[in-house]
C-alpha cells in the first residue's frame, strides 16, 4: 500500500520556498539483495520534483514493509535555490499502520540514517 509523504518549506520569516529541488530514492542493503522489490510493484529510479507556491511537496510511497529486502529506506533530499549547498536530508520508512492509505508528515517517520549506508 501507499502513503503520502509530504513536508512544508519556509523561510525563517514564514515566507513559502517555492521551487526548491526534492529528491528521493529507495536505498536498500546491497550486501542482502543487488535489487530492491515488491510482489505488486516494480520499483526504480529517483524521483524529483520541486515545491509549489506554498513551499509544499508530497508524494505518495509504498510502504517499506512491503519492500524486499527488508530494512529499505527512503532518502529524501530538500535542497531550495538559496540554500543549495546545504540541503536538508532525512532518512525515513514509511508504515504500513492501516488498511487504508495515510498521509504521513516527514518529520513523523524520519529514522536515524541506517549504518549500510
Amino acid at each position: 500500500m501507499t502513503s503520502r509523504i509530504y513536508s512544508t518549506l519556509i523561510e525563517p520569516d514564514g515566507t513559502p520556498i517555492q521551487g526548491a529541488t526534492i529528491s528521493i530514492d529507495l536505498l536498500w542493503n546491497r550486501r542482502v539483495q543487488a535489487v530492491a522489490d515488491s510482489p505488486e510493484y516494480f520499483i526504480e529510479g529517483r524521483w524529483a520534483s520541486l515545491t509549489d507556491a506554498n513551499g509544499l511537496w508530497e508524494i505518495d510511497l509504498l510502504s517499506n514493509t512491503e519492500i524486499t529486502p527488508t530494512g529499505s529506506v527512503y532518502r529524501i533530499t530538500e535542497k531550495p535555490k538559496r540554500y543549495s549547498y546545504f540541503p536538508t536530508i532525512y532518512y525515513v520508512s514509511v508504515p504500513a499502520d492501516s488498511a487504508t492509505p495515510v498521509d504521513y508528515y516527514v518529520g513523523d517517520i524520519e529514522i536515524d540514517k541506517p549504518d549500510w549506508v
